[in-house]
């Protein structure tokens, strides 16, 4: 016999229900409609520049010393990675780069620097790990 599982979704669609009401009882009973004109908004750049931050200068100027042992070369941005950095308040640069994930997050920590990681890698750091327990 091929019978195909069958699943009842009725428990976790009232679960969901729930929530959502829980949630919007929280939220004055609004509902979705209601949240989205609420809260909309341009928020496709920060309501901030970024030379407003606080670390700025060391993040775009060369001070000529050596960071950390981590960091061979003192890496900064040129002025056309600065210019882009300053119209999309993000930079993606092949310059800067370095030989693993490893490395670069390394040298961004030594310099305070404040880093998004996305799972890739941490997910290339768990495969490589995991090839080499394989390997032995």
């Amino acid at each position: 016999m091929d019978e195909k599982p069958h699943f009842d979704l009725s428990g976790f669609r009232a679960s969901l229900q729930d929530a959502f009401k829980v949630e919007s009882l929280k939220n004055g009973g609004k509902g979705a409609a209601e949240l989205v004109e609420e809260f909309a908004g341009d928020y496709s750049k920060p309501s901030w520049h970024p030379r407003e931050a606080v670390n700025w200068e060391q993040f775009t100027k060369k001070s000529g010393k050596r960071r950390s042992r981590w960091e061979p070369e003192e890496k900064v941005l040129n002025d056309e990675e600065r210019a882009l950095f300053e119209e999309n308040n993000f930079v993606v640069t092949s310059r800067l780069g370095s030989q693993s994930f490893g490395n670069l997050i390394l040298q961004l920590w030594s310099r305070h620097i404040p880093l998004y990681v996305a799972p890739d890698p941490i997910l290339h750091a768990w495969h490589k790990s995991f090839s080499h327990i394989l390997a032995r």
